[in-house]
């Protein structure tokens, strides 16, 4: 997906509704774009643009972000990056 930007996606709450309209509204404008029939799953859209599928592209970078922030050279960094996974989440 190196073409397609999702901007600051890798804070973006995972478990909000609006995450499904934004993971259609894409397919659609996949289908728009390359001209592929509306009636062609979903499971082979990322296929046809050799891509993750969406909802995992903006998973992915999630965790990438999570990872350099918990592995951070700063002690504050780290710490924050860890209570927002360890404590705040639960």
């Amino acid at each position: 997906m190196s073409a397609i930007s999702f901007h600051r996606c890798e804070l973006w709450d995972l478990a909000c509704d609006k995450m499904a309209d934004f993971c259609t509204a894409w397919r659609k404008g996949v289908r728009r774009k390359r001209n592929i029939p509306s009636d062609t799953h979903c499971y082979i859209l990322p296929l046809l643009c050799e891509c993750l599928p969406v909802y995992d592209e903006v998973c992915r970078r999630s965790i990438n972000f999570l990872r350099t922030c918990v592995s951070h050279r700063s002690k504050v960094v780290r710490c924050v990056a860890n209570y927002g996974i360890f404590v705040w989440t639960m």
